[in-house]
């Protein structure tokens, strides 16, 4: 199954996973599941960190390749026409 994982999933996976439920931690632990993030989440992480907003376990490019090689993550590219409907 594909797993959309939204901004704050994907922060607390990657630096505090005791604050995810036990039902989303079993989800994500189960190997026949795959994540997805949202380059928009990607953007928005970027931005709160540049602000000062939101203080990284790592730079963004290596907590993304980290789970990408360790969980198959996968970008969910986007575009304009995704918010037309």
């Amino acid at each position: 199954m594909k797993l959309l994982l939204d901004t704050h999933v994907f922060i607390w996976v990657a630096g505090n996973p005791e604050k995810l439920s036990e039902k989303v931690r079993n989800l994500l632990l189960d190997t026949n599941n795959f994540w997805v993030v949202s380059i928009a989440s990607v953007w928005e992480l970027q931005i709160k960190s540049q602000l000062g907003k939101l203080n990284l376990t790592s730079p963004l490019p290596k907590l993304i390749t980290t789970q990408q090689q360790a969980n198959n993550l996968q970008l969910l590219p986007s575009n304009y026409l995704m918010f037309m409907h």
